[in-house]
């Protein structure tokens, strides 16, 4: 009778065998249940287009709410045309909602995309994005515009110097000169001037033709941000004529003139 308990045995191991991989399949079955991505979204703690130099700082937060929780996150940043490169990541069990952030400081003017890329721990995926841009700050005009006022001009052309206080981080000024309008035209055709000066001085030729001038500078930085337009006026006039003397041989008395001999 030794085989019948060998028997037994090997029955009741086989039958263990079977319980396990039912039950480790249903319990398999019951993790994987779950086929609901995970939701994110994107902020900004300012409003876009951010000024240039101000400091941004970009809120991602990733949630799953079917109880397997997050696994992991990539917070991604696409700078203008560059690259798309990872700013900040994590990568654990973090429950049923995970924060990220990052602040930065734009130098430049451009477009700042962010994407988030996350995962829950059945595997499930998810992606959401956003975008800020950063604006031209306000740049300062330039003043102490001359020549201002009434300019006197003995002759019926003359090339005078026009300059103003220089600006610092300015790489060019925009210089605006209009003939006989007070306020600019859009014209830059002659007898109006429209140049780029590099310094905060240039020239131009002006005339007797006109009885004023009006014109216009602004500031221009690195990245082709312009100021508000300094302005001025200018008001013509000419010198008053000298009236002839009569010569000494002659002499007036009354209405009449005659000759001293």
């Amino acid at each position: 009778m030794p085989s019948i308990p060998k028997l037994l045995i090997l029955c009741m191991v086989s039958s263990l065998f079977l319980l396990g991989s039912f039950f480790g399949q249903n319990a398999q079955a019951a993790i994987n249940t779950d086929f609901t991505d995970p939701t994110c979204n994107i902020t900004f703690n300012r409003t876009t287009p951010s000024p240039r130099g101000v400091s941004i700082t970009a809120t991602a937060i990733a949630t799953d709410t079917s109880g397997i929780n997050i696994s992991d996150t990539v917070l991604k940043l696409k700078v203008g045309a560059g690259n798309s490169n990872p700013v900040t990541t994590t990568s654990s069990y973090v429950g049923t909602t995970l924060t990220l952030t990052y602040t930065w400081t734009p130098s430049t003017v451009t477009n700042f995309d962010f994407v988030l890329n996350t995962r829950d721990n059945a595997g499930n995926t998810g992606q959401c994005s956003n975008t800020i841009s950063s604006s031209c700050p306000t740049i300062s005009a330039p003043t102490g515009l001359t020549p201002s006022g009434t300019i006197m001009m003995t002759s019926p052309t003359e090339t005078r110097a026009f300059s103003w206080s220089s600006v610092v981080g300015a790489v060019k000024y925009l210089f605006r000169i209009d003939a006989g309008n007070p306020s600019w035209d859009g014209s830059c055709t002659a007898p109006d001037s429209c140049s780029e000066p590099l310094t905060n001085s240039t020239s131009f030729n002006l005339s007797r033709s006109y009885s004023s001038y009006g014109w216009w500078v602004q500031t221009v930085d690195a990245e082709n941000c312009q100021s508000a337009a300094t302005e001025t006026t200018i008001t013509i006039i000419t010198p008053t004529p000298t009236p002839t003397p009569w010569p000494a041989w002659l002499k007036t008395s009354g209405g009449d003139v005659h000759v001293n001999r």
